[in-house]
């Protein structure tokens, strides 16, 4: 398995109950492996996706720079809980980078800022890539048809809930160079 992989197919309305710390979640119960990924919404404009860094003390720990808000209890939310090794889509990525685009809503000539919003995207590194791939874990095409992908960090453990952007392939005998763009979700 590699350090960066993209899960997919989650047990959807899982209840989730615990307590948060800095960045980490510690779940009251429930049963989980290293390298597992939860979702908990927590309401209409606060969600956290985490990665499981102890399965055995149901720890999760979760980007706080994209996934804020995050209250200090977590008392029965509804969720989604990704396991992590047997639920592979695509594990064939060597890096990735985080993009940030602020958008600022002004008014008046005086500039007043009436909402600001930050958009996040994951770009997975320009490589040599088969689209089209029999095997579980290498296909593209299976990735970006993909529903309900989460990326995850084994390294820095942590975990995003991301969609693929549009995007024209043009490869020769099933092969294309090109970096992948997917959006993160932030709530």
């Amino acid at each position: 398995m590699s350090d960066y992989n993209f899960l997919h197919n989650p047990a959807i309305n899982q209840t989730f109950s615990g307590t948060v710390s800095g960045e980490v979640i510690t779940l009251s119960s429930g049963s989980f492996d290293t390298g597992d990924a939860i979702h908990i919404t927590i309401s209409d404009t606060v969600g956290v996706y985490a990665y499981c860094t102890d399965g055995a003390a149901r720890t999760f720990k979760f980007d706080s720079e994209i996934y804020q808000n995050v209250p200090a209890t977590i008392t029965n939310k509804t969720g989604e809980y990704w396991e992590g090794v047997s639920d592979l889509v695509y594990d064939d990525v060597d890096s990735y980078r985080i993009a940030a685009n602020v958008s600022k809503g002004l008014y008046s000539d005086s500039y007043l800022v009436y909402k600001t919003s930050v958009d996040y995207s994951l770009t997975i590194s320009s490589k040599r890539r088969e689209f089209f791939e029999n095997t579980a874990n290498k296909s593209v095409k299976n990735l970006v048809l993909a529903n309900n992908i989460i990326f995850t960090d084994t390294c820095k453990e942590v975990a995003y809930k991301v969609s693929f952007r549009d995007d024209e392939f043009d490869f020769f005998n099933n092969k294309f160079r090109s970096s992948l763009e997917f959006n993160i979700a932030t709530r």
